[in-house]
C-alpha cells in the first residue's frame, strides 16, 4: 500500500470516526431531552394529584 492510499484510508476513518461521534452526542442530547420531559410530565401530574389534598382521603360507603 502506497503512502496516498493509506492517507485516504485514514482520511475516511477520521470521517467516519466524527461522524460517529456528532450522532452519540445528537443522540444524548436527545435522551437527555426526553427525559426532562419526562420529569415535566411527572411533575405536573403531581401537582394535579395534590391541588386537594382531602380529595380522596376518606371514603364512606354504606350498605
Amino acid at each position: 500500500m502506497d503512502i496516498a492510499a493509506a492517507s485516504i484510508i485514514m482520511s475516511q476513518s477520521k470521517a467516519q470516526n466524527s461522524a460517529g461521534i456528532i450522532l452519540l452526542k445528537k443522540t444524548m442530547d436527545l435522551n437527555q431531552e426526553s427525559q426532562h420531559r419526562l420529569l415535566q410530565m411527572i411533575n405536573d401530574t403531581n401537582q394535579n394529584i395534590s391541588a386537594d389534598p382531602n380529595l380522596g382521603a376518606i371514603l364512606d360507603i354504606k350498605v
